[in-house]
């Protein structure tokens, strides 16, 4: 099963898997400017490469202007090949 570890803010919220994933961003549990990390990966991704979606749904509130921001200098960031600063971790960290 594909368990993938939910990172918002900095802040570990936890490891859950694919199907379990769609359907809490769909309840608003997550939002796109979430990062996951799978086993395997060299980096944090934004939740976008793991849910496919190109655009929000309709009944999706967008994101705030500052959160756009992030996401877009998070995405220069990647394709210009600079390390971000959410790194995967060598073990999944311990929920507390």
């Amino acid at each position: 099963m594909r368990m993938i570890h939910v990172n918002r803010d900095g802040a570990y919220l936890g490891v859950i898997d694919l199907e379990r994933l769609k359907r809490a961003f769909e309840n608003g549990v997550y939002r796109l400017t979430d990062f996951g990390w799978q086993q395997g990966m060299e980096d944090w991704q934004p939740l976008e490469y793991f849910l496919k979606i190109k655009e929000l749904p309709l009944d999706r509130t967008p994101p705030l202007k500052e959160e756009k921001k992030y996401i877009l200098r998070q995405t220069r960031r990647t394709r210009l090949g600079i390390t971000s600063s959410l790194k995967s971790p060598k073990s999944p960290p311990v929920p507390s």
